[in-house]
C-alpha cells in the first residue's frame, strides 16, 4: 500500500526536482530541514537517504502538516521525520488562510540543518535574506510571480551567501544550464535551484 500511494502522490505532485537533489547530495545522517513540504513525497526520500540517523525536519501548517505526518507513517519513515506546524518567514497569499491558526519562524532561528530545502510558495526570498545557518546543500524552488523582487534576486543571495550552483532543473527533473535558466526565470517559470556550499 505504502509504495504504491507515494507512487501516486508522485505522479500526481511532481517534486522531481527535489528529490534528485535528495537523491545526488543529501547523505546517510544528515539533517535536512524542508521549509514548505507539500504533498509529502520529497520529505520520505529525504528520509530514505538520511536512514536511522539522520533526521528531517518539516515546517508546514494546517491540512497539509496532517498530511505529510500521514504520509510518512505510510512510507514507514516517522520515526525520521517531525513534522513543525509552523510557517517559517512572512504568510505569502498562498499561505493566508493556513497561517491563521499555526505559529510564524523567523528564519534567523532556524536550527543547523545539513540540507534546507525550500518550496514556500513566494516566501523563498525572505527566507534566503534572513538565513543565518549555512547548510551544506540548498534546494530551493521559485514562485517569481509571489516573491516581492527581482526575477533573479534569489539566484544573487545564494552566490552572495557563498555557495556554488550544482545545477538548474525543471520542477519535472530536467536539468537545464544556467542561460536557460534565466531565460526561463524572466518569464516567471518557477525552476529549482541546488546549491552546495564549497567544502
Amino acid at each position: 500500500v505504502g509504495d504504491g500511494w507515494l507512487a501516486w502522490r508522485q505522479d500526481t505532485y511532481g517534486q522531481y526536482a527535489e528529490i534528485n537533489a535528495h537523491q545526488d547530495l543529501t547523505r546517510e545522517s544528515d539533517r535536512v530541514g524542508i521549509i514548505g513540504g507539500g504533498p509529502g513525497i520529497s520529505t520520505i526520500h529525504a528520509a530514505w537517504q538520511v536512514g536511522e540517523d539522520g533526521s528531517v525536519t518539516v515546517y508546514e501548517g494546517g491540512n497539509i502538516a496532517s498530511m505529510i505526518r500521514e504520509v510518512a507513517q505510510t512510507n514507514h519513515v516517522d520515526d525520521m521525520v517531525q513534522v513543525v506546524e509552523a510557517i517559517v518567514g512572512e504568510a505569502t497569499t498562498l499561505y493566508k488562510g493556513m497561517a491563521d491558526n499555526v505559529g510564524l519562524i523567523d528564519p534567523t532561528d532556524l536550527p543547523d540543518f545539513d540540507v534546507v530545502e525550500m518550496d514556500c510558495e513566494g516566501s523563498e526570498l525572505g527566507i534566503l535574506r534572513n538565513l543565518q545557518i549555512r547548510p551544506r546543500v540548498l534546494i530551493v524552488e521559485l514562485h517569481p510571480r509571489l516573491y516581492d523582487g527581482p526575477n533573479e534576486k534569489p539566484l544573487t543571495l545564494i552566490e552572495e551567501m557563498g555557495y556554488e550552483i550544482a545545477y538548474f532543473t525543471t520542477q519535472l527533473g530536467d536539468r537545464m544550464s544556467r542561460e536557460t535558466f534565466k531565460q526561463r526565470l524572466a518569464k516567471g517559470c518557477g525552476d529549482v535551484m541546488v546549491g552546495v556550499m564549497p567544502s
